[in-house]
Order: C-alpha cells, then structure tokens, then sequence
C-alpha cells in the first residue's frame, strides 16, 4: 500500500511522502472490507498508529477510543521499528526501544511495556 520508494528512502520524508504513509491504514482496511473479518480485526488495521495522547493517525484517536487489542499491535510496531534496520538508521536494541516508549508515556500503554518487560525476564 505504501510505495516501495517511500519505504526505502534513505533520508527524511517530505510532507507529501508522509500523506502516503498516514493513508495506508485506512486503504488497509478499505481492501479488506469485503472479507467480513471481525470489527475487532479491521480496529487493529486502522488503529495501529493511533497514540493515548491522540497525535496518531489516520484518526487522533486517544486514550480508550483506541481499542485494546490496537494498542498491543502499536506497541509491537513501534518497538519492530525501533529495532529493525532502516534506510536511514541502524537498529537499535530492544532494551533502546522500550526505554524509548517510556519516555513517551502519554504516547504508549506502559502497563503492555510492562507486561513485555516481565516476558523479556522470563
């Protein structure tokens, strides 16, 4: 859904660039409404860029708009970018990554960063 030009540039975005990128969540969920699949599916789909403080997109979702299911598929996402490679920056650790979503708490669920933390222990 997002051109393979834009997902493998190797600097910032333009702002044009970044409209692509917000609308791939809502084009997601447009190319699968023909399957029927669970409304509890489709939220994930839409959702997974949403933040608790509402600065997400497609939809600035915040807090409980944001549905619970979501906000696990949020924290997996953004932890894979953190610590994958990327055209413009190396990977860093998974302990970088949650420290990093700490920082942001009004962004991220720390209660699931918890619940990670205890897996990553275990």
């Amino acid at each position: 859904l997002i051109p393979k030009s834009i997902i493998q540039k190797p600097r910032e975005l333009t702002e044009i660039e970044m409209d692509i990128v917000r609308q791939h969540c809502e084009l997601g969920q447009l190319s699968l409404e023909d399957y029927n699949l669970p409304q509890e599916y489709m939220d994930v789909i839409v959702q997974h860029h949403e933040r608790l403080d509402g600065s997400g997109y497609p939809r600035g979702l915040k807090g409980d708009e944001i549905s619970h299911n979501a906000k696990i598929v949020i924290v997996a996402d953004s932890i894979d970018a953190i610590t994958s490679h990327r055209p413009y920056r190396k990977p860093q650790s998974m302990k970088n990554a949650i420290k990093k979503l700490r920082e942001e708490k009004e962004k991220y669920p720390q209660d699931l960063l918890t619940v990670l933390e205890k897996i990553m222990e275990s």
